[in-house]
This record gives structure tokens, sequence and C-alpha cells, in this order.
């Protein structure tokens, strides 16, 4: 082939990847469900007085790991929460021990809407110079979402994603054909290099129209808009018309904000419901709320789960809602708020909420939540009184968890007791106690739980006895400095044990003590403080 013929060919090529590259970047079509069509007055942007949409809050709240700590979140398994792996994948091409070290490409897929890693991706390369033909490499991502082409011949490359319901992506970040790819080299030598992606969802947006007895309208037109950040308002997208059960679908829709609305008559119903886009639930131009579900609560069972709809004007619109687990609806979990349990163990939540304004109802899922973890509610242990020592008690937690420790007296913090233990003073007099235990686990959100508070810390007196340690004769016990209006209760012991009706403040030695050891145990009550219980030092009954 002469070089003229080679250029020609890489000329037009060239065009239809450019060709391909911006029909990409159009809406697909949906199917008109309706043959013949019926005509319909055309809408203009006035013509639609749709409110603007608030910001999408996800977009700030979404916690996803970074890229050097992603390597590290933990992921679902069958066999529950396992800590994440180095790099293995389900490779095509010749495999690696160590691709960060070999003349390779590797690297993680997690989708943009909830960061979960995504497994069943496929990664090809080219070399950038050559267009068509079969990839030089393949590989699958494995189930944490990781991937490696193995050891590559040295030379430069174009990397694509691809996998079903996402939308392809050229690295590094380029939804718009392998035009803008940006090329990765590989040296003979190594290292090898790490290319991640985020993949964007494709979803549908999909409905009825019904009249006000349920039944299904054909035939009317349904209109789908899509908010244009760049000129701030609702541009018409799609058109189609309702099936003969009264549905519409608008398939391969990419992430936005978007707005559903129709021909409707008098009393009619329009249902819209989408997975990973935002909907616009409208009443007129000013009110507007953007369904974004959004699941708000730290990841741990017994911790209360919040769903947050999204921002916007809510006052005129009614919720529904039903939480999901790994995708399967939950039984009976229908209310705003809702607390895993021992079930939810190391799953993922979801919530679907349903807003209603008027005959609009628009219905969207959230992204999942993290892994739910193992936590405890902290006890406090020990005698509360000045000059004891307190701590504690963490309860269960996730494996591997790095526990730490906040003390309070009243709400407030105590400077520097941030140790398991504390040994209470006369600034904890009269307060209550409580231990607030942080949780961390890899690079999951903190988790923190904080104990139920205490009785009021007392002050409390170590007793003594005195009078003389001989059959006959009569101890006395000093109960020491207690708070005012303390009640005391007394109880003799004979070598630890209680001795019967021996329950005053006096006890007189019998024969039964002789060479025993006898001690006294005071124990003071207050309303509103804690009870606490002293034991004087033993006495030894010569015998």
């Amino acid at each position: 082939m002469s070089r003229s013929t080679r250029l020609a060919c890489v000329f037009v090529s060239t065009l239809l990847a450019l060709s391909f590259a911006v029909s990409s970047t159009l809406p697909a079509q949906a199917e008109d469900t309706t043959d013949p069509a019926p005509a319909r007055a055309t809408a203009t942007r006035a013509d639609r007085q749709l409110a603007a949409p608030p910001v999408d809050h996800r977009v700030t709240k979404r916690s996803v790991a970074t890229k050097g700590e992603r390597g590290s979140r933990p992921t679902r398994t069958a066999a529950g929460l396992e800590p994440a792996k180095s790099v293995q994948s389900s490779r095509i091409s010749a495999t690696t021990d160590d691709p960060a070290t070999e003349p390779s490409i590797y690297g993680e897929v997690w989708e943009s809407y909830s960061g979960d890693a995504v497994e069943g991706i496929t990664a090809k390369i080219w070399h950038d110079n050559l267009f068509g033909g079969p990839p030089v490499a393949t590989a699958v991502t494995d189930a944490y979402g990781y991937y490696s082409l193995g050891a590559l011949p040295a030379g430069d490359y174009v990397l694509e994603f691809s996998g079903d319901g996402f939308i392809t992506q050229w690295w590094d970040h380029n939804n718009y054909g392998s035009i803008g790819a940006k090329v990765i080299t590989v040296t003979a030598d190594g290292p090898g290099t790490e290319a991640n992606a985020e993949l964007d969802h494709l979803d549908t947006i999909s409905g009825t129209l019904t009249n006000s007895k349920g039944k299904p309208v054909a035939g009317r037109w349904i209109t789908l808009y899509i908010w244009l950040t760049s000129g701030q308002y609702w541009g018409e997208l799609d058109s189609v018309t309702t099936n003969s059960a009264g549905r519409f679908s608008f398939p391969e829709l990419r992430p936005g904000s978007y707005a559903v609305d129709g021909e409707l008559p008098k009393g009619a119903r329009l249902k819209a419901e989408a997975h990973y886009l935002s909907l616009l639930s409208f009443s007129g131009p000013k009110n507007a709320g953007l369904l974004a579900p959004w699941v708000v609560g730290s990841p741990s069972i017994g911790l209360e789960q919040k769903a947050d709809a999204g921002p916007g004007k809510w006052k005129k619109a009614s919720f529904s809602y039903q939480w999901l687990r790994n995708g399967a609806t939950i039984p009976k979990a229908t209310k705003k708020t809702y607390t895993p349990g021992l079930a939810d163990l190391h799953t993922q939540l979801q919530v679907r909420v349903t807003s209603r304004v008027g005959n609009y109802w628009v219905t969207a899922t959230s992204p999942t939540s993290w892994p739910l973890l193992r936590s405890s509610v902290p006890q406090i242990r020990g005698t509360l009184a000045v000059g004891s020592e307190v701590s504690a008690d963490p309860g269960a937690w996730e494996l591997a968890s790095v526990p730490s420790y906040q003390w309070y007296a009243d709400g407030k913090q105590i400077a520097g007791a941030t140790a398991q233990s504390l040994t209470l003073t006369t600034a904890q007099k009269g307060k209550r106690l409580t231990v607030k235990v942080s949780g961390t686990y890899q690079n999951f959100p903190v988790i923190s739980r904080t104990s139920s508070a205490t009785a009021k810390v007392t002050t409390a007196g170590t007793p003594t006895i005195t009078g003389s340690p001989a059959v006959g004769s009569t101890l006395t016990a000093k109960p020491g400095t207690w708070n005012k209006k303390t009640k005391l209760s007394y109880q003799w012991l004979r070598d630890g044990k209680a001795i019967s009706k021996a329950t005053k403040a006096s006890y007189k030695l019998g024969a039964a003590d002789a060479g025993t050891f006898i001690s006294v145990r005071v124990t003071g009550k207050l309303s509103g403080y804690a009870t606490v219980t002293k034991i004087s030092g033993q006495v030894p009954i010569p015998a």
C-alpha cells in the first residue's frame, strides 16, 4: 500500500471516528409506541413553565474514596465483608504477578453514582496510531473492580472501558470517542501504569399515564426535558406517545436533571421513574424540588439511616419510601428512617423515594450506602465517685477497627480525657458522664457511638473500723466523707461473706468470729447520684 493510500485510509477512519464521537453525545431516541402518532402543537422553551431545579446535593455529598485510597476499600462478598485485596483480575492476556512493577496497564473501575467498584467491565487497549482491528489486550474487572492487562510490549496505547448499562469511556475520563483519548506509554522495563476509571450509568425514564379512575390513557404526547446548565433553561429533549397500556419510555439517558410533562386530560395521573437520574417534582413555575434521594447516616448497624429526598421547595409534596437491602425490598421498611439490624450487617442500603405533587408522581432511587459495619453502644464500668477510676467498654466492633475515646461531663468534653479509662476528680462531682467511642475501619467514614449518661458522680468515703478486735468487743464502722443527705447502709462481713442480721453501724464480735477476718461494706444512696459501695480493710480477730 502506498503512503498516499495509507494517509487516505487514516483520513477516512478519522472522519468516521469523529462522526461516531459526535453522534454518541446525542440522546438516544425512545421508540414511539403508538403508530401512527397523533399531531401535536410544537412546544417551545417559553411554553413550558417549569421551575429551575435546585443543585443536586449528591454531587457535593457523595463519599467516594480518593484515587490513592480506593485500593483499600472493602467490597461486599458472599462471605461478608472482606479486606480489599491486591490487584487480581480475570485476565484474557498474559498475566503478571505485580503489574505495578511490570510493563503493564492496570487499575480499578468504579461507578460515579455511588462510588462502588464495578465487576464485569471490559478494558481494551489499542496502539494509538491504529484505528479498528482487534485490541492488543483485553481484561475484565473482578469483584473488586480491579483489572490488569498483563505484560505488554513497549509502546503507546489508548485504553477503552465498556460495560452493559454504562457509557463507554476512553481513558482518561473521556466519554466522547477515541480521538480525545490520552496516550499511555508503556516502557520495556516498567513500572506499570495505573489507569482508573469512573463510569457513568445509562438510565431509562419510564412511566404511565392513567385517567382519574386508574385506567391507561393511550396516544398522548409525553415530553422529556433536560436542564441545560450552560443556558440555565429546560431544553426539550424528546417526545413519545403513550402506548395502549398508557406506558412511555425514554432509554439510554446520560446523567443529568430531567423533567417529564405531557398532554394530560383533566384528572389524569402522570407517573415517571428513574434510577440513576434526578427528576423534577413540580407544581407550576415556582414550587419545585429535585428528587435526588440520598441515604444519610453513619454506616453501621444499630444507627438510624435517614432518607434525604433532595433539595428544593417540598411544601406541596407528599412522599412515600421503600428501603432496599442489596437491591432487594426490605419488608415493612417504608418510613423516612430505617434502623438496620443484624440482617443488614455488611450489606448496602438504598431508598426508593416517590414524590407526589398534585397529579404528578416521580420516583427515584438513591445510590448505595457504604457497607454497614458492626459497632456497639459503649458501657461505662466502675465506681462513680471522686477518686475512683471508670473505664469504657466499647462492646463488639468490626474486626481491625481502631477505637478512640472522648469523655464528657454533662455533655461537655473533659480536656485530655481521651484514654479508655478516666480517674474522676472533684471537677466531675455532681455531673453525669458519657463516653464517645469512634471506630476507624480502613477508609470508611468514622463511626461514633455514645454511651448512655450515668447518674451523677458522688463523693464517697472509704470506711474504716474502730474498736478492740477481740471476741466480746464491739467494732464500729466509720464511713468517711460522703455527699450530704446520702443515706448509708451497712453490712458486716466475715471472711468476705455477709454476716446474717449484722446491718448496723456497729457489730459485737462473737465466738464464730474467732480466727476470722472482719470487714464492713457501706453503701450510699442519694437521689440522682450514683449508688456507691465501699468496703473497709479486713481486721483479723484472734482465735
